[in-house]
């Protein structure tokens, strides 16, 4: 699914005689929290929460649907006379914007049934926005004394940095935007890494250096002028970002890949070794030195399509940062960070909707890293989280897909 820290999400049904109110807290497709309140049958106020996991698919006649699966649920307010039976969510026509026709919902003891189809229960769902988590919302679902309520009824509250100018985020981004195969999903990982590192140097008052190279800018030689170009000073932040094909040689002893630095099939091959571009910015001398590459790392020669068929889904996570976490991540840290899509061998997938696995992955973590209700701001867990979420893409409900596994390289303290 597309990602973009957490997100809320209002969602509402009626079942029987009961009207059920959730609140969704989601970070990612393997990541997300529902409450729901409701009065049972004797008319006794419950709250019950449970994890949610989310999953793509296809009918057999050719229908996109997103599914989302609750277990492990729980009453936390109320009674606990009975329990709560986790709910499924069915987002039901699922287009190439995330958009869906019908939104089902049903619970465990329906699957129960012979006939799950009579108790599917059409409900709404709403994006919320920070402003709309009042102390009146929250309490509905939060007790004050939980450390959620203090969270959610302050994200909506901006908070003032005051601008630095010791301190320059430099960042370098090339995309293989025109590439026929993986050029759609490159395009929707460009604007995604512009925007979000552009959100982070707004929201730590920073001056930022872009250079962002896609379309016929892809080459090798912009490659190498802008490394060369780049001047940080020793407080500075240097962020790489390569979104394109890699490969390796036959015979390459070296775990790291090789970037394929050419957008058209008709120019001549030209390639650059990632951990080169690695070795020469870290010589460059700045604070903080983060090097990613969302790229293939299979044997040259070997042509395999990089193209997942999944659809886009019906969530974005959105990036509303805490700030001392944002802060411990870019501005107190200190040392250098190599990581990239895929092991030796593997496939490096792209979503034509989504993106890369690997780099929307990677915004999930980074969000899920700095959100003010989890994450404690560390490199290492950060990149950890990448590299497992885009397992997790690559091995679940991507019937196309190989294993990806990522690769890392973090000495930052």
């Amino acid at each position: 699914m597309a990602a973009r820290s957490q997100s809320f999400y209002d969602v509402r049904w009626t079942g029987g005689s009961i009207s059920y109110y959730g609140f969704l807290i989601f970070y990612s497709d393997n990541d997300a929290i529902m409450r729901i309140r409701y009065l049972d049958r004797n008319g006794k106020y419950k709250v019950a929460e449970y994890k949610c996991t989310g999953k793509q698919g296809e009918t057999e006649d050719h229908i996109r649907y997103y599914f989302l699966g609750g277990q492990d649920a729980r009453v936390v307010y109320g009674p606990t006379d009975y329990g709560y039976s986790a709910d499924n969510f069915l987002f039901y026509n699922v287009n190439s914007e995330g958009h869906f026709d019908k939104l089902y919902t049903y619970d465990g003891n329906d699957l129960k049934s012979d006939d799950l189809a009579s108790h599917l229960k059409e409900a709404t769902w709403r994006k919320m926005d920070p402003s709309e988590l009042t102390a009146d919302y929250v309490y509905n679902y939060f007790d004050k004394t939980e450390r959620y309520y203090t969270i959610l009824t302050t994200l909506g509250n901006p908070h003032y940095v005051s601008p630095r100018t010791d301190v320059t985020l430099h960042l370098i981004i090339m995309a293989n935007t025109r590439d026929n195969s993986i050029g759609r999903g490159c395009e929707v990982d460009r604007r995604a890494l512009k925007i979000e590192f552009e959100n982070i140097a707004s929201a730590l008052n920073i001056p930022i250096d872009e250079k962002i190279y896609s379309e016929q800018d892809f080459t090798k030689t912009n490659l190498l002028n802008a490394i060369n170009d780049l001047h940080p000073g020793s407080n500075d932040i240097v962020v790489f970002y390569y979104r394109g094909h890699g490969f390796r040689w036959n015979d390459q002893q070296s775990s790291w890949p090789q970037m394929s630095l050419n957008y058209s099939e008709f120019q001549a091959k030209e390639s650059f070794p990632i951990e080169n571009v690695y070795t020469s910015i870290v010589q460059k001398g700045a604070r903080l030195n983060l090097i990613f590459g969302d790229l293939c790392n299979s044997n040259i020669g070997l042509n395999y399509r990089e193209v997942s068929d999944q659809s886009a889904t019906a969530f974005q996570s959105a990036f509303y940062p805490d700030m001392q976490k944002l802060h411990k991540l870019f501005i107190d840290s200190k040392g250098n960070l190599l990581s990239t899509a895929a092991r030796p061998t593997e496939v490096s997938w792209v979503n034509p909707y989504d993106g890369g696995f690997y780099t929307s992955s990677f915004l999930e973590s980074l969000h899920k890293e700095v959100s003010a209700m989890s994450g404690n701001g560390d490199w290492d867990e950060l990149v950890n989280s990448t590299i497992d979420k885009a397992f997790y893409k690559s091995t679940t409900g991507c019937g196309t897909c190989s294993a990806q596994h990522g690769i890392k390289y973090v000495s930052i303290n």
